[in-house]
């Protein structure tokens, strides 16, 4: 077999290996539904499937790229930071932030300069960035698209003794029994048309800002059903177990209380900020 015959040959065998490898990149993720998902910042997963911790090699992080373009209404460039996390196992966490609500969207991935199979990722708009104000006016339209379930057993059983309760009732209660300045801090939310209202009680009130943020971020992203809520601001849950049931939120909880427990301050601002940076 003289030279060009083998050197054809290792270029068919080297084009079979590189497309073999392009049906093995699987590419998944929210941030590839962008008109439909808002988060302070999208992402989506890369999974070089032939790779895995045992066999990476930095070679990996420089064989892949992305390139994500748009344009505004006024310009025929959109503002979008994107970088990637190599997890050096074969995965890459690509992460991207509009600034501007964008149109006519491109999200390229390229392994070893050539488009990685179903890209380039279009997308006509508009995709709002995660501060516009847009809210999504179908809440059921809203739980699809971000993948959420029908019902979550944890929270029906938590709110099963409260199906059927006067709420200025047990806000009075509420502010009668555990309104004591120094200890305690807790805010009334009400939502009403989609605005957001509080009441705070306390002389430490400034935790506020944590449950202020996420039922803002929540109000631009989907049209809420008018509802009123109690949110213990302290670190430590409010309703003993033998006390009178009332509806409070808590960032916490106990054995020995029932607070409705949420996810804590520091898990939600994390989402809402260092998705972000």
């Amino acid at each position: 077999m003289d030279k060009v015959t083998i050197g054809y040959c290792i270029l068919i065998l080297c084009s079979f290996i590189q497309k073999s490898h392009q049906n093995l990149i699987v590419v998944t993720g929210p941030g590839l539904e962008p008109e439909n998902i808002i988060l302070p910042a999208r992402y989506f997963f890369v999974n070089f499937t032939f790779v895995d911790s045992a066999s990476y090699s930095p070679e990996l992080a420089h064989s892949f790229a992305v390139e994500i373009e748009g344009r505004t209404k006024k310009s025929p460039h959109c503002r979008v930071w994107a970088n990637k996390l190599d997890r050096k196992d074969g995965t890459f966490i690509v992460r991207y932030k509009i600034y501007e609500t964008c149109y006519d969207v491109s999200i390229s991935l390229y392994y070893k300069s050539k488009h990685i199979k179903g890209s380039p990722y279009t997308f006509k708009g508009p995709i709002h960035p995660d501060q516009c104000n847009c809210p999504e006016k179908e809440f059921e339209t809203w739980l699809t698209n971000y993948g959420c379930s029908n019902t979550y057993g944890q929270i029906e059983k938590d709110l099963k003794p409260f199906q059927d309760i006067e709420m200025k009732t047990q806000v009075n209660k509420i502010i009668e029994k555990y309104h004591q300045p120094e200890s305690t801090s807790f805010c009334h939310y009400v939502i009403k048309d989609s605005n957001l209202y509080r009441d705070c009680y306390g002389k430490h009130v400034g935790f506020n800002m944590f449950s202020d943020n996420i039922l803002l971020a929540l109000l631009r992203k989907v049209r809420l059903p008018d509802v009123e809520l109690v949110i213990n601001l302290g670190d430590w849950p409010l309703i003993r177990q033998n006390a009178e049931p009332h509806p409070m939120f808590s960032w916490c909880g106990s054995n020995d209380t029932i607070d409705i427990v949420m996810p804590t301050y520091d898990i939600t601002e994390s989402t809402l900020e260092n998705m972000a940076r």
